[in-house]
């Protein structure tokens, strides 16, 4: 990975969690507003905002069960490996008699 490429990706994440946390922060805020009925811009807004943040939830666990599923299977991988019985074939070994 370059180095523009790892700049870019953290430019991303900050964002990612400024947006995650100002989101947080407004629904918060906004939560017992005084609302005006049918047609409200804050609860529309408070509406995308928790949309983003149960977006990003799912996200979240997402990345993480894809986490967890790729170490067990390196383990699994590992265990196999380390249950293989070495044998002449298997080491090519030439049997010359």
């Amino acid at each position: 990975m370059t180095a523009r490429n790892r700049y870019t990706a953290a430019a991303l994440a900050v964002l990612f969690a400024a947006a995650l946390i100002l989101s947080a922060a407004f629904t918060a805020h906004s939560a017992s507003h005084e609302c005006c009925g049918e047609g409200c811009a804050v609860c529309e807004t408070v509406s995308q905002c928790a949309a983003l943040l149960a977006g990003a939830a799912a996200a979240v666990f997402t990345a993480a069960a894809v986490s967890v599923s790729r170490k067990i299977c390196m383990r699994i991988g590992a265990v196999r490996q380390a249950e293989r019985r070495s044998t002449p074939v298997s080491e090519k070994v030439l049997l010359l008699n």
